[in-house]
């Protein structure tokens, strides 16, 4: 599939040079010269390194608002699956978006997740690729990695399964080296990541529905996402059962009848309308099963 463009960061070495003999009018002793020229060498590397650092971060900054973007989209219930040019290959989650930068893998190789999505990257000549979701970025040459970030949640997860590379929110700079976890949160700032929460937030690239003690209230959005479902109570309290439950990702039957079992509701339609009403029975019987 075509795609537009990444480039690798150029990093400016430098060195001092000493001649044999130097004088100074001020007298300075050759020692403290050699000093003080090997640090402000330190220094100016550095600084050079942050300023190329921070102009290339610059030029992904314009590409990812260049007109020329690509655009991929799923709307809820809809997955999908792509390859770049690069054979890097992307599984899409349900109500994403994708921005891929113009030129992939000519210069630079970038994507920005509003959403899920699940990767699997190939090495490209020393190009790495940045990954921007939920005010967060990772920057990995290849491996495996599963992403999320809706605007809605406001948290973001990076689940990198294997490979290597660096993560970078808000001033911070990690390391990271799959298996690991990291939660973003809303402040952008980084955190491992609870194992239930990437459950939750992440199993959908394995073909699963997991909640695990959410409230009905947030249970019901997710619905609608990942099964394009707009499920509706009949009853405001329900929304505070808990539930914990997990489901094939390609079966709404399924799901509903583990939702019906864990939050001791059931299922109807009511004209057009999915409706979820209480339950009295399945929770009695499950009562008396632990009796």
């Amino acid at each position: 599939m075509a795609g537009d463009g990444g480039k690798s960061t150029n990093q400016p070495h430098t060195g001092a040079q000493h001649h044999a003999k130097i004088t100074t009018d001020q007298g300075m002793p050759l020692k403290k010269i050699v000093t003080v020229g090997v640090v402000a060498a330190v220094l100016g590397g550095g600084a050079l390194w942050w300023l190329n650092r921070a102009g290339e971060d610059n030029k992904l900054n314009m590409l990812f608002s260049s007109g020329e973007v690509r655009n991929i989209s799923t709307v809820n219930g809809q997955r999908g699956d792509i390859t770049l040019s690069d054979g890097s290959k992307l599984s899409i989650g349900p109500a994403t978006k994708l921005v891929i930068i113009p030129k992939y893998n000519e210069l630079y190789r970038g994507v920005k997740v509003e959403g899920t999505a699940n990767f699997d990257v190939k090495a490209s000549s020393g190009v790495p690729l940045e990954v921007r979701a939920g005010g967060a970025v990772l920057v990995i040459d290849e491996g495996t990695f599963v992403v999320r970030g809706y605007a809605d949640e406001g948290e973001a997860f990076f689940k990198l399964v294997s490979g290597t590379g660096e993560l970078r929110s808000k001033g911070e700079r990690r390391q990271v080296t799959g298996p690991v976890s990291v939660r973003i949160s809303k402040d952008s700032t980084m955190a491992d990541a609870d194992a239930d929460a990437v459950a939750v937030a992440t199993s959908w690239a394995d073909g699963k529905v997991v909640f695990k003690g959410a409230l009905l209230k947030d249970v019901l959005p997710q619905f609608n996402k990942y099964y394009a479902m707009t499920l509706q109570v009949t009853d405001e309290a329900l929304l505070a059962r808990p539930v914990t439950m997990e489901a094939d990702l390609d079966s709404k039957q399924k799901a509903i009848t583990a939702l019906e079992a864990s939050a001791f509701v059931k299922f109807s339609y009511d004209g057009s309308k999915q409706i979820l009403k209480d339950n009295p029975a399945a929770a009695a019987k499950a009562a008396a099963k632990k009796d």
